[in-house]
């Protein structure tokens, strides 16, 4: 009985830290340029279809591309509590968005990433470090749509 007992609660606390272990969600769009460009979330995001757009949101923060530009797109769920190999000559970008800042991974070093308003009008931007990542204060910015760029990626995202 002891041993029975012993044993469901070894379960029991297996199951516990499996679901403890946090998660990083993503999407990954191909465009048809032949980009690869990843959008982290801290959900699982939603896709859905706005006109000629498509959509992926999570918690009010939107990010979209025209959908005659996307070729194909994967979700993600990978467990934080790992270490990830590196891959050779990867060349793809990701992209994340808070409540107050645009982080950017994968750009080429001194790379601006750069914020505009709807109308055009640049709010705000930032080079990119030596091993290629940039990260954007874009707390001071109005709830909106904004469009942010570099030299090889945009996307729209709502704040």
């Amino acid at each position: 009985m002891k041993k029975i007992l012993l044993a469901a609660c070894v379960l029991t606390a297996a199951a516990a830290a499996y679901a403890a272990i946090p998660y990083e969600h993503s999407v990954l769009v191909n465009t048809k340029s032949g980009e690869s460009v990843e959008h982290k979330f801290s959900e699982t995001p939603a896709a859905a279809f706005e006109g000629d757009d498509i959509v992926f949101s999570v918690k009010g923060a939107k990010v979209s591309y025209p959908i005659a530009d996307v070729q194909n797109f994967t979700f993600n769920k990978t467990p934080l509590a790992g270490i990830e190999g590196i891959e050779a000559g990867k060349t793809s970008v990701a992209f994340a968005v808070d409540a107050g800042t645009l982080y950017a991974d994968g750009l080429a070093p001194g790379e601006e990433l750069a914020v505009f308003s709807v109308d055009g009008k640049k709010t705000v931007s930032a080079k990119a470090d030596a091993d290629g990542s940039v990260r954007v204060d874009i707390g001071h910015l109005a709830s909106g749509a904004y469009i942010a760029a570099s030299a090889r990626n945009s996307f729209k995202f709502i704040k």
